[in-house]
């Protein structure tokens, strides 16, 4: 970073790992959870909006988002 900043380069910091979490689910899939322990109640589940570290669906979301921010600039 040091260098870019010496030689003017201009640079972009990139969060992967929050991006890796916050990775949108792709249209038309739905993905449902059941509720953490503590918060339990019978018959009710979480529809999930974004993607979740651990869930299958993570890797591929996330690397889509990236393909598609890299594609953009």
């Amino acid at each position: 970073m040091s260098l870019a900043v010496t030689l003017c380069f201009k640079s972009r910091h990139v969060d992967y790992t929050n991006a890796f979490i916050q990775a949108t689910l792709p249209p038309g899939e739905e993905v449902y959870i059941f509720l953490p322990r503590g918060w339990e109640q019978p018959g009710k589940v979480l529809k999930l909006k974004k993607s979740v570290y651990g869930l299958a669906h993570a890797p591929l979301a996330w690397f889509k988002k990236l393909k598609q921010g890299l594609e953009d600039t």
